[in-house]
């Protein structure tokens, strides 16, 4: 688990989605898969569009993804425990030997797809779904999708629990909860403060507000903290806030960095490190540090993931289109 954490602490700037534009292409649920081709191990062209009236779980995987190789048995499971769910597993990002190989290793009990010749543009357009650049590095994702072929929930990163919510979810016909995406309303939820006091995000309506995901076990994060604490310092007194959301560390652990490395912006905590953990798989985290923006209209403008040269800039650059 602490080496699926450290794959999640991006040391680049990934991830750049915007409402402008971007938010078109970024797909949670709520959404609609666009239609694409792609082929089979036997290489065979098969579109998008030729799934119908069937719930499908559509994986997203490559060889050099390592949480891909611990969850492969949860996706044979998904495949075995729910008759009726159809589970592709679309692979974008090696050959079709390399893809055929793992495949026939794992003893793989689901489909696989991967790139077509005649779409090669392709893994460009998945990582868009994530808003991420195309030469982002893979992790493992999936969208739960209803026979209606709209997207009922977004995973990212496998843990038990999902045989459960697959199996409540892919048959329902109850209405979909939008996701979270650039343009939307950011969805209330409510944390604690370092003294155990209940804040909800709709507290601060009429702010513009970064959410910063963050673990003091993050280098990138760790490095990103004072910058985006001075960007804090410029801008509070015209309605800027920043709220740290502690992610998969204990409080105590984060209040001892803390101390040692003080900051002038809040920082909420969950019940629990599973609780912060939840919210970010919810929304679609691809990587931390993971700063969502939102404006004063409790919209999503953009989010960003990772830190590197740059970051800061950019992100005061959008913040200043909101003050």
């Amino acid at each position: 688990m602490k080496r699926f954490y450290l794959m999640l602490c991006a040391a680049l700037l990934l991830c750049v989605a915007r409402a402008d534009g971007v938010a078109d292409t970024v797909l949670r649920a709520g959404d609609t898969i666009p239609d694409f081709t792609a082929q089979t191990l036997e290489g065979k062209a098969i579109r998008w569009s030729d799934v119908k009236d069937q719930p499908v779980f559509l994986y997203f995987w490559s060889r050099a993804c390592q949480t891909c190789g611990n969850e492969y048995d949860l996706v044979e499971r998904l495949a075995l425990e729910n008759p009726g769910l159809r589970v592709i597993g679309l692979n974008v990002s090696d050959s079709v030997n390399t893809a055929k190989y793992v495949a026939e290793q794992e003893g793989f009990k689901f489909e696989v797809w991967t790139q077509s010749p005649s779409s090669p543009n392709l893994k460009e357009k998945l990582m868009a779904w994530q808003g991420l650049e195309e030469d982002a590095p893979i992790l493992s994702w999936a969208y739960l999708i209803g026979k209606d072929g709209v997207i009922r929930t977004f995973h990212m990163g496998f843990k038990e629990a999902i045989l459960e919510t697959v199996k409540t979810e892919a048959f329902s016909t109850a209405p979909v909860t939008p996701g979270m995406r650039p343009g939307r309303a950011m969805p209330n939820f409510a944390l604690q403060d370092s003294s155990g006091k209940s804040m909800e995000l709709k507290g601060t309506l009429g702010s513009v507000v970064i959410l910063n995901f963050w673990g003091s076990w993050c280098p990138p994060c760790r490095a990103e903290m004072p910058e985006l604490n001075a960007l804090y310092g410029r801008y509070k007194d015209k309605g800027l806030r920043v709220i740290g959301v502690n992610y998969a560390e204990s409080k105590e652990k984060a209040l001892s960095y803390l101390e040692a490395n003080p900051l002038g912006y809040d920082v909420w905590f969950g019940a629990d490190a599973k609780a912060t953990g939840a919210l970010f798989r919810t929304w679609g985290g691809t990587g931390v540090p993971w700063n969502i923006i939102v404006g004063r209209d409790g919209k999503v403008h953009s989010w960003m993931v990772g830190f590197g040269p740059g970051a800061i800039e950019e992100m005061e650059k959008r913040v200043l289109e909101l003050l």
